[in-house]
């Protein structure tokens, strides 16, 4: 669908100017998430009974699921602030 007033070099362009930006945020969650997980990792190593090992465990994953939300919250409300909207809805 054509926006009126812009040529399709405009749209690619802007589109270009989005894809790239995602990238770098992809990359740098990528890296964070890296580094905290090799801290876990490094948590869950020193853990002298299952029960502390398990509370580690849980606070990864909900450090992790809050992490891959605010990411999909940031990179769908760059394309389109109503889907990142609805995107939230679901989860």
């Amino acid at each position: 669908m054509a926006i009126p007033g812009q040529t399709p070099l405009d749209i690619w362009s802007a589109w270009l100017v989005n894809a790239a930006g995602i990238r770098g945020d992809w990359t740098r969650f990528l890296i964070e998430r890296w580094a905290k997980d090799v801290r876990a990792l490094s948590r869950m190593a020193t853990c002298a009974l299952p029960i502390d090992f398990a509370m580690i465990e849980a606070d990864v994953a909900r450090e992790m699921f809050s992490d891959y939300m605010n990411l999909a919250r940031r990179l769908f409300g760059e394309l389109d602030p109503e889907l990142a909207d609805s995107a939230l809805a679901v989860a």
